[in-house]
């Protein structure tokens, strides 16, 4: 261990205490300090109850207002009344299915008349009692069946009662067809009109929509997550509001308006994750029956790991009665970033390009103690000592380590103490949420130790993959240039095809830790959760350590070899 160390040791003052190195790390660190104080990457749009006013008195006003360009209490207390209206629909049972089969009643005895109508003996034979009873049925369905399509249309989708994209448009058609022959004032040319087009009752016959049931003890626990616990939230912030006006009904000072705006926000956000959070959970339970939920008209295909993610920031905002934010991302949209600009923010941002920057000054050490010592013999003088193949491989390998390790460690350091010169710190802990189950807060500076370790494993991960071409040829060049390459292919791949399966499987560029590592909350998070059931960072760990010890044992047998 001690030659390994000793060979490590040698390797690091040569690629760290040399004028290069130190001099670049100067004109990049004064570089990044510049960047970060003139281009500042925002964060995710921090989301804000839309409440103007210039005093408390004016903003708590607006919030009681029946104002519709704002987001007012009325508003906001309807959209909480439509979730408790979802669960009431899921457990009643549709009206508009015996409207339909009614509807369907009278084209059929309309479909009888008009079939006799068609028959050759009896063309334009019809009795005046037969002529008045259609004529009176024809007008009867179909102003019953516009009825029923506008009101369709018109009502939530939640209703119990699902048709296809291609039923209703079928029944959209049948509807318009009826309509119009509705409004030929001649009897002989309305009934001449059924007969040409007569298919269309087949057509109408034909429309069978799905009626769903939905299990009873699920909506009841949807309820007591969604509208109980919501309720006694929205109980409490309501009376903070009204309490915080009682105490300063005048008040300009801009700290007290702001804390004003700061409840109504909550409020809103309170109510609006009360809503989704029940559409999600019945999307979950009609997916279920129909898989594929782009089919039914009213609804669109989802993302079932990226809902599992919102509901479990929604949980964790409405389960805790004490959880309000000042600011906070848009809502059901948490984000792994601050709520307003800080030492950390800005930190975050100078470390993104240090991280990607550190990545290839790995790949070039490695290139350089494995690949040029090769070349110039410095290899042959250090296996000449009395060191083994698998001590100087090891001694080669830690430095590289050690070297990447050292620069993110000073450049974290710096860059983070001049954040907070430039920039306050940040109170507020961060909401982070690593599966589809848990969400949690942690502090922005665990999130930014996150943040360097995520940066470092890459930057050992694509070192190994150039070692291991150092050690397939002699052409350094060629095969350094073809380590780059594969590390560009990488950041396109993580740009234009983070959606692919494959993809999930390689550890390519990712923003932090949490999303390299098995995160949730990024759809392209290295080992998906959704490989595995509710898969988690450990998991995600195990398999990219794994991936690491077996490409340095192969590389290592590569190495002695040649």
């Amino acid at each position: 261990m001690k030659k390994i160390f000793k060979i490590a040791t040698y390797d690091f003052k040569r690629l760290v205490a040399n004028p290069y190195t130190i001099t670049t790390m100067i004109g990049v660190f004064i570089i990044m300090l510049i960047v970060g104080l003139t281009v500042k990457i925002p964060t995710t749009p921090a989301y804000e109850a839309n409440i103007s006013g210039n005093s408390v008195e004016a903003v708590y006003y607006n919030f009681t207002s029946s104002n519709e360009e704002l987001d007012t209490k009325p508003k906001l207390d309807a959209l909480f009344s439509d979730a408790q209206e979802y669960i009431k629909i899921a457990r009643g049972v549709s009206t508009d299915l015996d409207d339909i089969n009614s509807i369907k009643s009278i084209f059929k005895d309309l479909q009888q008349i008009i079939e006799r109508h068609r028959l050759p003996g009896y063309y334009g034979e019809l009795g005046e009692s037969d002529k008045a009873r259609a004529r009176n049925l024809l007008n009867d369905g179909s102003a019953k069946l516009s009825q029923f399509v506008e009101k369709y249309k018109s009502k939530d989708k939640f209703n119990q009662l699902y048709f296809t994209k291609a039923q209703f448009a079928e029944l959209e058609s049948v509807e318009t067809f009826f309509k119009e022959v509705a409004n030929i004032t001649s009897n002989t040319d309305a009934f001449d009109k059924l007969a040409e087009k007569f298919n269309n009752f087949f057509l109408l016959q034909g429309i069978a929509p799905n009626q769903v049931s939905f299990d009873m003890a699920k909506l009841d626990e949807i309820e007591k997550i969604y509208i109980t616990a919501p309720s006694k939230k929205i109980s409490n912030i309501g009376n903070e509001i009204n309490s915080f006006h009682s105490a300063n009904p005048t008040s300009l000072d801009k700290s007290d308006i702001e804390t004003m705006k700061s409840l109504i926000t909550n409020y809103k956000l309170t109510c609006e994750s009360a809503k989704s959070g029940v559409e999600f959970e019945l999307e979950f339970m009609l997916k279920s029956h129909f898989e594929d939920l782009s089919k039914l008209y009213g609804f669109e295909s989802i993302n079932l790991e990226e809902q599992n993610v919102k509901l479990a920031k929604i949980k964790f905002f409405l389960e805790d009665e004490s959880l309000y934010y000042t600011k906070y991302q848009e809502p059901l949209n948490f984000n792994i970033a601050s709520y307003a600009e800080s030492a950390y923010d800005h930190t975050y941002f100078i470390i993104s390009i240090i991280g990607f920057m550190n990545i290839i000054f790995a790949m070039f050490c490695a290139y350089k103690l494995f690949g040029l010592d090769r070349r110039n013999g410095k290899m042959d003088v250090i296996l000449s000592q009395d060191v083994t193949f698998s001590q100087t491989f090891a001694g080669k390998f830690i430095a590289i380590v050690l070297v990447s390790a050292f620069m993110m460690a000073v450049y974290t350091l710096f860059m983070l103490l001049g954040s907070l010169i430039f920039y306050p710190t940040l109170p507020n802990s961060i909401l982070a949420v690593f599966n589809t189950t848990s969400a949690y807060t942690i502090h922005p500076f665990l999130f930014l130790l996150i943040k360097v370790v995520g940066y470092e494993l890459q930057a050992i991960f694509y070192a190994t993959i150039t070692v291991f071409l150092m050690n397939l040829s002699r052409r350094f060049d060629l095969m350094f240039a073809i380590s780059l390459l594969l590390f560009g292919i990488a950041t396109i791949c993580n740009i234009y095809l983070n959606g692919a399966f494959v993809y999930c499987l390689l550890p390519f560029i990712h923003a932090d830790l949490t999303a390299f590592l098995g995160g949730g909350t990024m759809a392209t998070g290295f080992l998906k959760t959704s490989l595995f059931a509710y898969g988690n960072f450990y998991i995600s760990l195990v398999y990219y350590l794994v991936l690491i010890a077996l490409s340095y044992n192969l590389t290592n047998q590569l190495f002695k070899r040649n």
